[in-house]
């Protein structure tokens, strides 16, 4: 999965929600609740709020907070 594929499956999820931009996140602290071969992203939303992005390795699904 790429940093975009990963997007992708956000605005799936939240189709209510606009985001204005993103980027990768390195060295995080979601990392020890993420898969680490997965990519996990930063997403910028336009009320000016932000998100971590990440598939959790607990449950192998889509995570944000």
């Amino acid at each position: 999965m790429t940093h975009k594929e990963l997007l992708e499956l956000f605005k799936i999820a939240n189709s209510s929600v606009n985001v204005t931009q993103w980027l990768p996140l390195v060295n995080d602290e979601c990392e020890q609740y993420a898969d680490t071969s997965k990519p996990i992203i930063k997403v910028i939303l336009d009320n000016g709020s932000w998100l971590r992005v990440y598939i959790s390795k607990k449950y192998n699904e889509l995570t944000w907070y």
